[in-house]
């Protein structure tokens, strides 16, 4: 998909799962609701602020935060990226519990794409554009 196209496929889902990057604050911005598995981030700096955005992070181990807006690490300097790599699949799932209990029409795709989220248009397939698969 082209970055054009992004916006596109993310109002076709009805949770977005992902970690601290720009296809969290699209989602945000376009009212689709995000977890966010923030890691390492400062969320004082910049987060996503939607009603339905959920920010996962293990605020417990002390070198978090590490990274900040314009002071960004590109290795963790602990060596261990517990930060990340401690994130529980229960905690995610609870997490989209949460959105759930927020906005029960994720279920039912009222003002959103439903269960079947994940499982793109065919419009916006490769193939549905007239492009060959690779």
């Amino acid at each position: 998909f082209s970055l054009e196209e992004v916006p596109a496929l993310l109002k076709r889902l009805s949770v977005v799962i992902g970690v601290d990057t720009a296809l969290i604050y699209m989602a945000d911005a376009l009212g689709v609701p995000a977890i966010d598995v923030a890691g390492p981030c400062d969320m004082n700096d910049q987060r996503p602020v939607g009603k339905g955005s959920v920010i996962i992070q293990k605020k417990g181990l002390p070198c978090v935060p590490c990274s900040h807006t314009f002071r960004v690490p590109y290795e963790c300097r602990e060596g261990h990226r517990r930060c990340v790599a401690d994130v529980t699949v229960e905690e995610v799932f609870s997490a989209v519990g949460k959105i759930i209990r927020i906005n029960p029409s994720t279920l039912t795709g009222e003002g959103g794409a439903g269960v079947n989220a994940a499982i793109p248009h065919p419009a916006l397939s490769r193939e549905g554009r007239g492009e060959k698969k690779i």
